[in-house]
């Protein structure tokens, strides 16, 4: 709704002297005016008050309202996104101290994780990635853990970038994985490596899975947080592999 004043019609006047008939203009605040034609003092009448009028925004109305509790909405997440990646990281530092319990939780009866105890050899773009002990580790661990479904996302026009995301596709989906891609999307310069994303705090059961077997198999990633993921959607974006 928006508020508008409505201005006092013009008031006409007459002189007592003459009998002329004239209009002063709104912007006058005297009391007392001369004649245009004989010079008389005339004293004027009490003008109209300014009335308020209120414009209703008619068939507008009802998409300003959805406008306005949409801008509402946003708000009150940006207020409350710092406090819900605080608990993220919570999360994920607990998982990291508490790893045992974790894995049980997740793990198929009977089965555990291995780990790579030692560095694996660089990828540098030659021959396959997650290749040799890296590779089978990583499989071990996909089959082992409860599948899940998983989105794999790769820097757009990054060659190599793409060969180690469709690696990984090739792996998770022989653990029976859901595997959504893999997706291209530019990305920023300096994003590199695997970064793990998740709009849910505590993240979901499937995103702990992801990410202890990468963790496990000496893959470096980063575990993060992104409310324009949808519920439920885990995001595994592929950066680059080596400077440019």
């Amino acid at each position: 709704m928006i508020a508008a004043v409505r201005l006092p019609e013009p008031c006409e006047e007459h002189c007592p002297a003459c009998g002329a008939v004239f209009a002063p203009s709104l912007g006058v605040r005297r009391k007392k005016v001369q004649c245009p034609k004989c010079r008389a003092v005339v004293m004027l009448k009490a003008s109209a008050p300014a009335v308020p009028v209120a414009l209703v925004a008619g068939e507008h109305a009802p998409a300003v309202s959805a406008e306005l509790a949409e801008l509402r909405t946003l708000v009150t997440r940006l207020e409350t996104l710092p406090a819900r990646v605080e608990l993220l990281e919570q999360q994920l530092e607990w998982l990291m101290d508490h790893r045992p319990a974790a894995e049980a939780s997740l793990l198929r009866p009977g089965q555990r994780l291995r780990w790579l105890r030692s560095a694996p050899v660089p990828w540098t773009g030659e021959g396959e990635p997650l290749a040799g002990v890296q590779g089978e580790i990583l499989l071990h661990n996909a089959r082992a853990l409860r599948s899940a479904a998983l989105k794999i996302v790769v820097a757009a026009a990054d060659v190599q970038a793409r060969r180690l995301a469709e690696r990984i596709k090739d792996l998770f989906c022989q653990a029976a994985w859901l595997v959504d891609g893999v997706h291209e999307k530019p990305l920023a310069p300096n994003q590199r490596g695997l970064v793990l994303l998740t709009s849910l705090c505590p993240p979901p059961p499937g995103f702990v899975a992801a990410s202890m077997c990468l963790t496990a198999a000496a893959c470096p990633i980063f575990c993060g947080y992104d409310t324009t993921i949808r519920d439920q959607e885990i995001v595994l974006t592929v950066g680059a592999c080596a400077p440019r």
